[in-house]
């Protein structure tokens, strides 16, 4: 799976989508949301607890999806097989010129206090940082030939002269075929 991560020695600040707000099944309802016959007859079973979960995810529109997301994580274990930064952050968002220009501007000032960022695009094998695997199934990660993963694509560039060709290029550019890093510096 390829996996869209930023790295660096400063933590990296994070970019809620505001076009997205999570609510409860009792939230929506007194909010008037329309549910089919079938979600409510699921709803009514469920305990006050569940009904109050944030469970539901509204959007404005359905490209509100696409806006924007930063997220400080510490599950990217194999992160860690590419960069050596203390901080790294999930980048989710759906690609477009726009969006390219913003994720640049977060990088102008992310570097205000810091030396560098790092953006990838990598392969990431879906193993937890405690060894299991999306089913839950423990994995040696000795078994996993990291070997075989092809050697990084690693361009580097001053802020000065950071185009946002350089952030498409990592980004944008065709099939995923080896993991793409920008490394962008003071």
């Amino acid at each position: 799976t390829a996996y869209m991560f930023m790295a660096s020695n400063v933590p990296l600040e994070e970019v809620d989508n505001k076009e997205l707000t999570h609510v409860s099944f009792n939230e929506a309802k007194a909010m008037g949301h329309p549910f089919e016959d079938w979600i409510l007859d699921i709803f009514e079973k469920k305990t006050e607890k569940e009904k109050n979960a944030k469970t539901i995810l509204i959007a404005k529109s359905q490209d509100s999806f696409d806006e924007l997301a930063i997220k400080q994580t510490d599950d990217l274990c194999d992160a860690k097989e590419y960069t050596n930064k203390d901080y790294i952050a999930s980048l989710e968002w759906g690609q477009s010129s726009q969006r390219v220009g913003q994720l640049r501007e977060y990088i102008k000032e992310h570097l205000q206090n810091a030396e560098e960022i790092e953006l990838w695009l990598a392969y990431m094998s879906g193993i937890t940082c405690d060894g299991l695997d999306e089913d839950g199934r423990q994995i040696n990660p000795r078994e996993m030939n990291k070997d075989s993963w092809p050697t990084p694509d690693i361009k580097q560039c001053n802020i000065q002269d950071l185009q946002d060709w350089d952030i498409e290029r990592i980004c944008m550019s065709g099939p995923f075929t080896a993991p793409r890093c920008l490394i962008v510096y003071k």
